[in-house]
């Protein structure tokens, strides 16, 4: 067809860079900037870290070229994740031969910066790094709370699973947490980190995944009893959503009309995915999200209401106090199981729950 323009019609073609090989078409630069388009950029490369110490770049951050310093929580949950992979899984998904050499390599390094409860959570037994893994066998922690959390790590490191009565202990000595970067906090972050992860890696079993749920349920008293006929409570994944729509809070809120009483709990960001959550909407609306459970309770009685939302840092602040912890450890612990399908607010007569 390019024969069969007329003479205006092709003059442009001739006044702009033709694309080689394909003498009389514009180059597609000049094509997408006839449509409108933007030409397609190179893709920038990704941005490597140093060869430095924990840092990566001499802490700095990024500024010279390196990464930013690597948090007490990631290497704690990355050497976990990597322990229980060359103790406990199937030959095929044991270390890879890269990893093998990577680690030959640069574990006679490592082994001078790295602090002593993370070479512990790398080799807890010593069977692993050899002559430079002697650090692990005679760690035990500092204060009573941190050597709980060093035993039963142990167990978990080794492919273990600990009792009901176990993980309540632990998590009632660890948590609450202060904020990433506290001075003081109850025990290390690593090992925080390599246990939550540790135990989603084996699987938590029922009797571990009743201690989470349990863990805290009398933190703040007895939880309100509502007198209502039916509460039905919607436990979402706390992360939110990224690639579609987050209904249950309208679902919530029709049947709030038709006289049912619904209450709705969660945060207001969460990572991994860190989504849109119903929190987020509700503050977006104008609405109190900050209530407490006694002030839930009086809503969902209210006939003209029927309706509460609830969020952790009011209705259990030490499972709140992880959340950025939980933000450098990326993967979901057994706590974005248990979160789902807690009852901070219970019921007089039926009740149901609905966690995804």
């Amino acid at each position: 067809r390019r024969h069969e323009l007329s003479t205006s019609q092709a003059a442009p073609y001739r006044d702009h860079e033709r694309e080689p090989g394909r003498p009389g078409l514009p180059c597609r630069a000049e094509a997408s900037r006839r449509r409108g388009l933007a030409p397609r950029r190179e893709m920038p490369s990704r941005r490597r870290c140093g060869g430095g110490g924990v840092d990566g770049g001499g802490g700095d951050g990024g500024a010279s070229g390196g990464c930013a310093a690597v948090s007490s929580a990631q290497l704690g949950a990355f050497f976990a994740g990597m322990t229980i992979r060359a103790n406990c899984f199937p030959e095929a998904t044991q270390w890879s031969e890269g990893e093998r050499r990577a680690m030959s390599l640069f574990w006679p390094r490592l082994v001078h910066v790295l602090p002593p409860e993370v070479k512990f959570i790398a080799d807890p037994e010593g069977t692993i790094m050899g002559a430079n893994g002697l650090t692990g066998p005679r760690y035990i922690g500092q204060g009573t709370a941190e050597m709980r959390l060093v035993g039963a790590l142990r167990e978990v490191l080794a492919d273990g699973h600990l009792g009901y009565e176990e993980v309540q202990c632990v998590l009632k000595d660890v948590l609450p947490v202060g904020s990433m970067g506290a001075s003081s906090p109850s025990v290390n972050e690593a090992l925080l980190a390599a246990f939550l992860i540790g135990q989603r890696m084996n699987r938590e079993t029922d009797r571990e995944l009743k201690g989470y749920c349990l863990a805290f349920d009398d933190e703040l008293g007895p939880p309100p009893i509502a007198d209502v006929n039916s509460l039905t409570h919607y436990g979402e994944p706390y992360d939110g959503n990224t690639r579609f729509f987050r209904s249950t809070l309208f679902v919530a809120a029709v049947r709030a009309c038709y006289g049912e009483a619904c209450l709705l709990h969660g945060v207001e960001w969460m990572p991994p995915k860190g989504g849109i959550t119903e929190g987020q909407m509700l503050k977006f609306m104008g609405a109190n999200t900050h209530l407490s459970p006694t002030q839930a309770k009086t809503l969902l009685e209210d006939k003209d209401t029927g309706f509460a939302y609830l969020n952790l840092q009011e209705a259990c602040p030490p499972l709140h106090s992880i959340i950025g912890l939980r933000e450098h450890i990326k993967k979901r612990p057994p706590l974005a199981t248990s979160e789902k399908v807690q009852q901070f607010v219970r019921q007089v007569k039926l009740a149901g729950v609905i966690s995804f």
